[in-house]
Order: C-alpha cells, then sequence, then structure tokens
C-alpha cells in the first residue's frame, strides 16, 4: 500500500502552490470524490499534506518525501534507455495499456515501474493520460519505431498456419463414398404368388379352399350382430339392476332439515351480547336516576 505508484508520480507532478482539495480534480480530469479519496490515500503514505481551513479551501501541500520522489524522478529521466525499458515498449507495443498490465507482463514492482515511465514520458517515446484517477499508457511515434514493430512481427505467423488444416477434413468423405454397396435387397425382392396356394395345386382346388374360407367369413359376419345385441342387453340389464339399487334407499325425510329461523336468532344474539356488556353501566343509571328522584322528592316536602 505504501509503495509508490506511476499514478502517485503523475499527481505529484500536478501539485503547486495554489492546488487546492476543492479544486484539484479539474487538473487531473477526476470527480471531487475521487480526488478527495487519492489525496486522501497518498496523505497517508506521506507524500503530500492537507491544510485545511474553516470556511476556506483546503490546501495541498508537498511534504519532504513528496519532494524527494520528485527530484529522485527528475534525475533519472536524465539516464540512457536500458533493458527495462526496451521491456516497458515492447509490452506497450502488444497492446497493453493499464499500468496493473505492464506491471504483470514484466513482473516489476510499482516503483521503479514509476520512475521509468516518467523517464519514457520525458523523453518522449510514450504518453499517458489521467482521468478518473487512472492511467493510461500508450506509444508515441519514436517509441514504437523504437520497437522495430514487434506487434506487427507476432501477428504475421498467425495467417500463414491457418490453411493446411483444411485439407484433412475431406479425406472421410471420398472414404465414405468409395465403400461398395451390399446386395442386401436382392433377397427381398422376390415375387410373391397371386393366391394363398402353392403353383402346383390344381385351380379347381384353389377354388374350392378359397370358397369355404369366404363361407366362414360370412358365417362371422352373421355372428358379430347377434353377439353385438346381447352384450347390449346385458349392459341394459345391469344398469337397470344398479338403478332399482338406487331407488330402493330410503328417502330422506323432510323433518331432519326443519328450516331454522336466522333473523331471530340473530336477534337474541344481539340482546345477549349487548345484556352482557352493558347491564353494569344500566344498573348504575337506575341507582342514580333513584338518588336523584329521591334528592329531588325530599327537596320539594322541604320547601312545601
Amino acid at each position: 500500500m505504501n509503495e509508490l505508484t506511476f499514478l502517485d508520480l503523475a499527481v505529484l507532478l500536478k501539485i503547486d502552490t495554489e492546488s487546492t482539495v476543492e479544486k484539484f480534480g479539474s487538473s487531473i480530469n477526476t470527480s471531487f470524490f475521487e480526488t478527495a479519496n487519492l489525496l486522501g490515500t497518498m496523505k497517508l503514505k506521506g507524500y503530500l499534506d492537507i491544510m485545511s481551513s474553516v470556511g476556506g479551501l483546503s490546501r495541498v501541500v508537498l511534504t519532504d518525501a513528496g519532494a524527494s520522489i520528485l527530484t529522485v524522478a527528475n534525475e533519472k529521466s536524465r539516464e540512457p534507455i536500458d533493458a527495462l525499458d526496451t521491456s516497458i515498449l515492447s509490452t506497450l507495443a502488444s497492446g497493453v495499456r493499464d499500468l496493473e498490465g505492464i506491471s504483470n507482463a514484466i513482473n516489476i514492482r510499482q516503483g521503479d515501474l514509476a520512475y521509468h515511465l516518467q523517464k519514457l514520458s520525458v523523453q518522449q517515446y510514450i504518453d499517458y493520460t489521467l482521468r478518473s484517477a487512472k492511467i493510461y499508457v500508450s506509444l508515441t511515434e519514436k517509441g514504437f519505431n523504437s520497437t522495430g514493430g514487434i506487434r506487427a512481427q507476432t501477428t504475421a505467423p498467425a495467417t500463414g498456419t491457418s490453411t493446411p488444416q483444411a485439407q484433412p477434413t475431406t479425406q472421410p468423405a471420398t472414404t465414405a463414398l468409395s465403400k461398395p454397396v451390399t446386395p442386401q435387397t436382392t433377397l427381398v425382392a422376390q415375387p410373391k404368388p397371386a393366391s394363398g396356394s402353392p403353383p402346383w395345386v390344381p385351380k379347381n382346388l384353389v377354388s374350392v379352399s378359397e370358397a369355404a374360407a369366404a363361407s366362414e367369413d360370412v358365417d362371422a359376419l352373421m355372428k358379430q350382430p347377434q353377439e353385438k345385441k346381447e352384450g347390449a342387453s346385458a349392459q341394459g340389464d345391469a344398469k337397470a339392476a344398479q338403478s332399482g339399487q338406487h331407488n330402493a334407499q330410503p328417502p330422506h325425510h323432510p323433518a331432519h332439515h326443519k328450516p331454522k329461523d336466522v333473523k331471530f336468532e340473530r336477534f337474541i344474539s344481539k340482546i345477549s351480547f349487548y345484556l352482557s356488556a352493558y347491564l353494569p353501566y344500566l344498573v348504575l343509571l337506575l341507582l342514580f336516576c333513584a338518588l336523584l328522584f329521591y334528592a329531588l322528592t325530599s327537596a320539594f316536602i322541604k320547601l312545601g
């Protein structure tokens, strides 16, 4: 948490003598709440201090630690390009833009990455934008030319390897078509005789057998309506027996279902409820009326 990041360094570079918490968000393209959160985090790290005042603006002031960070960054920005700077430029050429992606790609500390990104920015190899408390880094023309077109070389072999994979897919189709068709359907296509008898049986015998079969079919057709009639009569007898059993049940006497006077029962229940609820009050009212009547009669007697 206390390690320096390139975001902290970029914010420290924006602080001047007139920086305040209320107006500092416009200089880093960040909202007021995100700016206050970012400045509070940097205050906990010891890079800056916030001078609050009652009824006025809260000034932002660099501490000794923050000033020393800017001094070190200024000294490192004058150094020549080394292997780490080349790795950072190659990572940016591959399409990575955020700080976390760059740090994970080359496996380096955020503090070292911050100083080297500042050096590349000063020497115009990269450019960065600060927006919504986040930094996005991109290459300049000078930085991309220094990498030698690494991204174009990595994408070129990918196009040449896509063609030889389409050849083995057409081979199973040709092998499937070259298989010989087995003559299994020739056994089923034998002609059947026209009648149900063998060809060596005389025709007159065949006609007699067919006539016998036809007579049997006629007898069967004659028997079907009789069986249907017998079944229908049996079903009718069963239904009649069931209806007789239902009719044999004793009828319900109307004495079991006497109509009740619902209104009268409700009236009785209401009277019992009101008597149970207001009976003490009625007794007290009667006693009060009796005492009042006694007092009035005694007063009239004395006056008379």
